[in-house]
């Protein structure tokens, strides 16, 4: 559903030689030729934002940058006339992609998706799926340890992973027997649903 991650922003050098860069994955280093404190990211890491334009963050949307196929940071170009309210979630369609955000917050989320409009927003991934933006894992745990699969999945996907393998010896559920298995939310932290690992 994402086209891209950044891990986070970097500081490479000491003294007079510092430079920022950020590091999407599977893209080379992107150089920044400006303060760490003009940048932020989305807490979901999928969006970039530029903190030292006088938008943001009220029209975050028009600070907006990502990282396009030959691994430029690109601004999005938000159009103002082409935004939608969504239950709660804003749209804010570009010239280079889209903005999905939760309650016009870059903290809370700043998805991308390369379509130009809500309606084909819905019609590529459905209602549920784009009013569930968050991704999400699953963790397993006992009375002394725990481990999680590292995914960054939807819900339904967890879900679904869960219940072909739970009772089999696939990966941790064999060493899990007995204790828990959940779904948890990688932005918030919040576990969705939890079961007993057979």
């Amino acid at each position: 559903m994402k086209d891209f991650e950044f891990n986070e922003i970097y500081i490479e050098g000491e003294g007079d030689n510092i430079r920022l860069y950020i590091k999407p994955l599977y893209k080379e280093k992107i150089y920044l030729d400006a303060n760490l404190d003009d940048y932020a990211l989305s807490e979901d890491n999928q969006m970039l934002f530029d903190k030292s334009n006088e938008d943001y963050p009220g029209k975050f949307q028009n600070c907006a940058y990502v990282v396009n196929d030959s691994g430029e940071l690109i601004e999005l170009k938000v159009e103002e006339e082409n935004t939608a309210q969504e239950d709660g979630w804003g749209f804010y369609a570009g010239n280079n992609g889209s903005i999905v955000s939760e309650d016009d917050s870059p903290n809370k989320a700043g998805f991308y998706y390369t379509v130009d409009s809500w309606d084909e927003l819905v019609k590529q991934y459905g209602d549920e799926d784009v009013l569930d933006l968050y991704t999400y894992d699953v963790v397993f745990k006992d009375d002394t340890d725990s481990n999680s699969k590292g995914f960054k999945e939807s819900k339904q996907y967890c879900m679904d992973y869960i219940e072909e393998h739970n009772g089999t010896d696939w990966s941790y559920f064999e060493d899990y027997k007995g204790g828990t298995v959940s779904v948890v939310c990688n932005e918030t932290g919040e576990t969705v649903y939890e079961e007993i690992v057979k």
